[in-house]
């Protein structure tokens, strides 16, 4: 009899076969008792259902081979892949000039003014002091010049208000001298005419120390400097700085980079707030020369870097703070602003783009249109 013949009764008696109970399960009303002979006949009669079963298995999958035959042809040729989408490329914003940084259009403050290139007010300016991070807490003396035009050197003509007193010099020139009680004001100031130009020494110093610096001057090597001779100069005091003033709050030393690289920013509100801030390519060791010359100086960090507020001396409402970022100083001037309001301010601050840039400047109103006059802590741009 053929395989297939007897499949059909192999089945039908593994399908009558009393079921098998699980192992370790004890059912009383089915006990079997298996002969040998039987229970190797179930075995077989398994055996045989499982081998025609397999068999049909078998043919099956050698049918499904037959309908599939591989082709080492067709499998060896590569797969058509579709195309990789494509981008358009991605270009970073072009970069605003050196330096540059700007408040968001939805800062608190508006643009006034925002100036690259050189500035005007460039007086020559030489710091003596000693060669330390925190040059103030000793003797320091800061030499500025104005230029007044021709007249006597023994006509005083002072120019700062705080010079109330007179002293008669060595040579007989008569100085302007800030009056006051050293114990409470250490800072001082003296004024003398020198060559048609008004100069102007200030510093943590004696007032002894000071006329014998004004005693002691002699041109400097450009037009408008003056230098303090050794005699003149207080022990230990050497020239540690030269560079020019830009106005009463800001200051560039001579290792800094062209004008060019200069950036100078005014922003303001309805509420009389305000911020100024000068950035100048610099070397931040220079940073020492600005703790330099103010009433009071106190460290910070400013954006990440280390920093410092500066009071000036009768401006009550006047606050300043210096960093060096990125390879630039900035010294930035404020009006009514508390160091708190003025550190996050300072915070909203970004490097500009160059579209940055032209928005913001395009913003900035007309000279004309303009109502108020420019503070004492403005800074003025050459055209």
């Amino acid at each position: 009899m053929k395989l297939e013949d007897r499949l059909p009764t192999a089945l039908d008696n593994i399908a009558n076969t009393p079921p098998v109970p699980d192992a370790g399960e004890f059912d009383p009303h089915q006990t079997v008792t298996a002969h040998p002979l039987q229970e190797q006949r179930g075995s077989k009669r398994l055996l045989a259902a499982a081998a025609a079963v397999a068999a049909i298995g078998v043919g099956g999958l050698v049918i499904a081979s037959n309908q599939s035959t591989p082709d080492p042809v067709a499998d060896s040729q590569p797969v058509a892949q579709p195309p990789a989408p494509t981008f358009p490329p991605v270009t970073a914003p072009a970069p605003g000039p050196d330096g540059a940084l700007l408040l968001p259009p939805t800062a608190s403050l508006r643009p006034m003014s925002i100036e690259q290139g050189a500035l005007a007010g460039t007086a020559p300016v030489a710091w003596y002091g000693t060669p330390v991070s925190r040059p103030e807490t000793g003797t320091y003396l800061r030499v500025q010049a104005v230029d007044l035009g021709p007249a006597p050197d023994n006509v005083p003509q002072c120019v700062s208000d705080r010079t109330t007193a007179t002293a008669t010099l060595a040579d007989g020139a008569t100085a302007c001298l800030e009056q006051r009680d050293a114990s409470a004001d250490p800072t001082g100031i003296i004024e003398r005419r020198l060559g048609g130009y008004v100069v102007i020494i200030d510093g943590n110093a004696s007032d002894d120390q000071l006329i014998a610096a004004a005693e002691n001057l002699t041109p400097g090597p450009s037009a408008g400097s003056f230098t303090i001779e050794a005699a003149g100069l207080p022990e230990g005091l050497e020239l540690i700085a030269t560079g020019f003033g830009v106005s009463d709050f800001a200051y560039v030393a001579d290792t800094d980079a062209n004008d060019d690289d200069m950036i100078s920013t005014i922003y303001v509100d309805d509420q009389s707030k305000s911020i100024f801030y000068l950035a100048t390519r610099s070397d931040p060791d220079s940073l020492a020369i600005h703790r330099l010359g103010f009433a009071s100086v106190a460290d910070k960090t400013v954006r990440g870097q280390p920093g410092i507020f500066r009071t000036l001396e009768n401006e009550p409402s006047y606050l300043g703070l210096v960093w060096h970022e990125n390879g630039f100083t900035y010294q930035l001037g404020s009006q009514h602003l508390t160091q708190p309001e003025l550190l996050d301010i300072v915070d909203q601050l970004t490097v500009a783009t160059q579209a940055d840039w032209d928005t913001a400047t395009a913003s900035v109103p007309d000279v004309d249109q303009m109502e108020t006059e420019p503070a004492s802590t403005t800074i003025v741009i050459d055209e």
